[in-house]
């Protein structure tokens, strides 16, 4: 998928961005859940180039300390740089799709009113990566636990994290626990 959006970039000469889903509002897509988003001709609009794709059912992307909400549980023992970094995150809705060369086209909208939280990787349209910092995907098994109208995600075993260290023109380093720093 990183690699897609990246050729997807390039090839569309946009930025383009392998977005996850970070909001709570449905514990099925509750950071398992990617879909590609390029630049849109409209103002603050993104086409959903690919869509419907998530991690198998016990795994999980292991959010930053912005993102990780009262949804997530943690081993007593976790690692300090045991999280994912992204580019960036926002807010989107969904707007009338439209059908292209007979396929259909998803829009999502920027607004402050998004019911949809994603973070994402991006990339320019020359495929370089747009980010702060190096971002990385962490992925951890876990179990969903329900609490009252909510649900938690409680991280297994530290034992059972890796992840990728996004490059800056779109290479990918496996990492394992053993990359990592327990605290």
């Amino acid at each position: 998928m990183i690699l897609k959006t990246r050729n997807l970039a390039i090839s569309e000469g946009v930025e383009t961005r392998l977005a996850i889903r970070t909001d709570s509002e449905s514990k099925e897509h509750f950071f398992r859940f990617m879909e590609i988003h390029s630049e849109g001709n409209l103002t603050d609009t993104w086409v959903v180039q690919e869509s419907d794709f998530f991690l198998p059912k016990t795994v999980w992307f292991v959010p930053d300390e912005l993102t990780a909400s009262e949804n997530f549980k943690f081993p007593e023992e976790w690692f300090s740089d045991g999280a994912s970094v992204w580019s960036g995150g926002i807010e989107l809705g969904e707007i009338e799709g439209a059908v292209v060369n007979d396929r259909r086209i998803s829009f999502r909208k920027e607004s402050s009113e998004g019911r949809n939280q994603f973070s994402y990787i991006a990339f320019d349209g020359s495929g370089r990566l747009l980010a702060s910092e190096q971002p990385k995907l962490i992925f951890s098994s876990g179990n969903i636990k329900p609490t009252g109208d909510s649900f938690t995600v409680e991280l297994n075993n530290e034992k059972d994290i890796a992840g990728l260290i996004i490059q800056r023109f779109g290479g990918i380093i496996p990492i394992s626990s053993n990359d990592l720093n327990l605290d």
